[in-house]
């Protein structure tokens, strides 16, 4: 996906809903890579429909730095 650097914020919506398929993460693998995390709750096999067009919205942190502490 053109444009996408390592560390934005990516939200994916695929636009119908498919049984048993769910989207359950995303993340900027690499440099106009994004990499979308399927989770599949039957026990067949479930390919995601390959013509629909999926909504993505990205956010991208300024140059501002702040202090985060993780505990």
């Amino acid at each position: 996906m053109p444009g996408l650097l390592v560390g934005d914020f990516v939200g994916i919506q695929k636009p119908t809903a498919q049984a048993g398929l769910g989207i359950v993460g995303n993340r900027v693998s690499a440099a106009n890579v994004l990499a979308v995390t399927f989770m599949n709750t039957t026990s067949a096999t479930i390919t995601p429909t390959a013509s629909e067009v999926y909504t993505v919205k990205v956010l991208r942190a300024s140059n501002t730095t702040l202090p985060v502490s993780i505990q």
